[in-house]
């Protein structure tokens, strides 16, 4: 499971609304189990939860300011499982040369 922090969206509201995954979620959901768990029950500050790729890494997006609160909830929940927390980059990728 990986916590990470969102600070380049504008609107939070909207940034939540648009991890809405309809296409691809719903046939990959049973290979992230802990999704359902977490989305019911999002930590304090997390603005959603994703699926990374097809499973089983479960993402939560967090309001940069509580991302910290974030991990550290998700870590005392789910004790067995490896939460890492990570950034986003505004420049999006780049060509390693």
């Amino acid at each position: 499971m990986i916590a990470s922090i969102s600070s380049w969206a504008r609107s939070k509201e909207a940034f939540a609304a648009a991890l809405n995954d309809r296409v691809h979620e719903p046939y990959r959901a049973e290979n992230a189990p802990l999704l359902g768990e977490v989305r019911d029950d999002l930590p304090a500050g997390a603005l959603g939860a994703t699926i990374s790729g097809s499973g089983p890494t479960v993402i939560v997006w967090a309001d940069p300011h509580h991302a910290k609160e974030c991990s550290v909830e998700l870590s005392n929940r789910f004790p067995d499982v490896e939460v890492l927390w990570l950034s986003t980059s505004a420049k999006g990728a780049e060509l390693a040369r």
